[in-house]
């Protein structure tokens, strides 16, 4: 087994394109964790999403490529009639909460999920994530609770840290793990190589994010 984020893939491996939404409140660190995997970068600086920005990696596991389509959505109120949006066609959400907030914990089971259960396909896989662990001394939320909360429903549960980097890799290989028979076969062509070489970011009109970090280079 591959253990190491590869960035080249070999023309004989499957590629399978898969969509993922984070959602969760605002300032849990839901772009953190996504640049932190993207690009192993940690912006202190960055400020709220504007609808949802777009990120994408290929992650090589056994027998096949997964390439990571990753949409940040925003955790603002008003932006979040545009969620169910991006909810569409999508493979796994990744719902992230503070562990050293217990309202952002609560709102996984008073909103996000009851999002996810209306408006995301019914076969969406789910991962509850508690970012933030390196403020341990301010944790508020058990991860024993979390946990088995995340166990009763069938979803998967991990605690993270953006700014270290802790679990973070882990966390989308396990999310490649979790959709396991759900991911189709697709064999790359010739002529698609160059997808796999270089992924760069990409920002969609009309979705726009005001964070530096989540810009087009």
């Amino acid at each position: 087994m591959q253990t190491g984020v590869e960035k080249t893939t070999s023309l004989r491996r499957h590629v399978q394109k898969v969509k993922v939404v984070t959602v969760g409140d605002m300032d849990v660190g839901k772009t953190c964790l996504t640049l932190r995997f993207m690009k192993n970068t940690f912006n202190e600086d960055s400020r709220g999403t504007v609808g949802a920005s777009f990120l994408a990696k290929a992650v090589d596991i056994p027998d096949k490529t997964v390439i990571f389509q990753v949409w940040d959505t925003a955790g603002q109120e008003r932006f979040r009639s545009l969620i169910p949006m991006y909810l569409r066609d999508a493979k796994a959400a990744i719902v992230v909460y503070d562990v050293t907030d217990l309202e952002s914990y609560k709102n996984i089971k008073g909103h996000w999920l009851q999002m996810l259960h209306k408006h995301g396909p019914t076969d969406i896989r789910v991962a509850i994530v508690g970012n933030k662990i390196d403020k341990m001394s301010e944790k508020v939320v058990p991860t024993k609770e979390a946990q088995k909360f995340a166990e009763d429903h069938r979803f998967l549960f991990i605690e993270t840290s953006a700014l270290t980097g802790a679990n973070v890799e882990k966390l989308f290989y396990d999310v490649a793990h979790l959709l396991g028979d759900t991911l189709d076969d697709e064999v790359p062509s010739r002529d698609s190589t160059e997808l796999n070489v270089q992924l760069s970011d990409e920002v969609p009109p009309l979705v726009k994010s005001r964070k530096k970090c989540c810009t087009h280079l």
